[in-house]
C-alpha cells in the first residue's frame, strides 16, 4: 500500500514540475537573446473545438534591452482578411510597463485595412529607462474567418518590426507569432492539466479498495 501511495505522489510531482516548466517557457516567449523584442504567446492555435468567428485573443509585445532605452516603436502586421484588430494599447495603461513611472510622449499609429498597427512612446528630456525585461504593448484581435471542411487549414503570422533609440532592430532579434486555424476532424487531445487530478483520484480509489479488502479478510 505504501508503495502505491509513494509512486502516485512521485508521478504527481513530476507532472506538476513539467507543467510549471512549460508555463515558464510560454511566459518567456522567444525573446531569449540580448536586445530582443518578441510577441507572446508565440503561437496561436484554434479549431472549431476552441474557437469560432468572433473569438477574441490578445498578443503582447515584450522587450529585453541590455542597455535600456529612451524610446521605442513597434509595428505589427497581420492578414486582415482573417483577423480584425479589436483594440490596442500600452500594457500599464497610459504607458508601457517598461516605462512605468516615467513621463512619456506617446505616438499611436492608425489601424488600416491592410492589417497594420504602430505604437510607441518616448521619454522626455534626458530621462532614460535602464536594462529591463518588460512588456510594451498589447493588441487584441477578433477572428473573422474560420477554416471549413473544404479549406481545412490556415497558416499565418503576426510579424513585427521594432525601433529602439531611433535605430531599427536587426530582424534576427525580433520575433513575431505564428498562427494556425484548423478545421479539426478528430476529437481534441486529452487535456494534460487533468492528469494530476486523475492520479489523485486513482490513489484514493486504491486506498479505498485496499481498506475494503482488509475488512473482508478480517470478517473471514
Amino acid at each position: 500500500m505504501r508503495r502505491v501511495i509513494f509512486w502516485a505522489v512521485l508521478a504527481f510531482l513530476l507532472v506538476m514540475a513539467m507543467t510549471l516548466s512549460f508555463n515558464l517557457r510560454q511566459a518567456q516567449g522567444q525573446g531569449s537573446s540580448l536586445n530582443s523584442v518578441w510577441v507572446s504567446p508565440s503561437t496561436i492555435d484554434y479549431n472549431q473545438y476552441n474557437g469560432s468567428v468572433g473569438t477574441l485573443f490578445n498578443l503582447t509585445v515584450w522587450a529585453y534591452l541590455q542597455n535600456g532605452t529612451y524610446d521605442w516603436d513597434v509595428t505589427m502586421t497581420w492578414n486582415a482578411s482573417v483577423f480584425q484588430c479589436w483594440g490596442a494599447g500600452y500594457t500599464d495603461g497610459t504607458t508601457s510597463v517598461y516605462f512605468k513611472g516615467h513621463t512619456t510622449v506617446p505616438t499611436i499609429g492608425m489601424v488600416n485595412n491592410n492589417g497594420s498597427i504602430g505604437l510607441g512612446e518616448g521619454l522626455i528630456g534626458n530621462d532614460y529607462a535602464p536594462e529591463e525585461n518588460a512588456s510594451l504593448m498589447y493588441v487584441e484581435f477578433n477572428i473573422t474567418t474560420m477554416p471549413t471542411a473544404s479549406t481545412p487549414l490556415y497558416n499565418g503570422a503576426f510579424n513585427i518590426s521594432a525601433t529602439i533609440n531611433g535605430n531599427m532592430m536587426n530582424s534576427s532579434n525580433v520575433y513575431g507569432a505564428t498562427c494556425a486555424l484548423t478545421y479539426a476532424t478528430i476529437v481534441p487531445e486529452f487535456p494534460v492539466s487533468l492528469i494530476p487530478t486523475i492520479i489523485v483520484l486513482e490513489t484514493l480509489m486504491a486506498i479505498g479498495i485496499n481498506k475494503r479488502r482488509k475488512v473482508k479478510y478480517r470478517q473471514k
